[in-house]
């Protein structure tokens, strides 16, 4: 009898791939966003500039949390659901 397993590790560890750098660029958006808002606070950037450098940064990080949501549901469907599919039946975030 063949056993499956090997067929489902080999669809799991992309995604798993995937979503382990989906993280990594969500905590660097996370960490960009503080160190912008750390700085604001200090004085050390114009209030304008400042303004402008925080929209910028939380534009990021919110893009970052939507497309690490997005591959997420996606590989928790193929582990929990069994179901393959393609990543373009899945919605891409606008801007990316």
């Amino acid at each position: 009898m063949d056993d499956p397993l090997p067929d489902r590790r080999a669809l799991e560890n992309p995604w798993l791939r995937r979503l382990s750098d989906a993280q990594i660029r969500l905590d660097s958006a996370c960490n960009y966003l503080k160190g912008v808002a750390r700085d604001l606070l200090a004085g050390r950037i114009s209030e304008a500039d400042g303004a402008c450098a925080y929209l910028q940064a939380l534009r990021a990080e919110n893009m970052a949390l939507a497309e690490y949501q997005r591959v997420l549901d996606i590989f928790t469907s193929l582990v929990v659901d069994g179901k393959i599919q393609e990543e373009g039946d899945w919605p891409r975030i606008e801007g990316r």
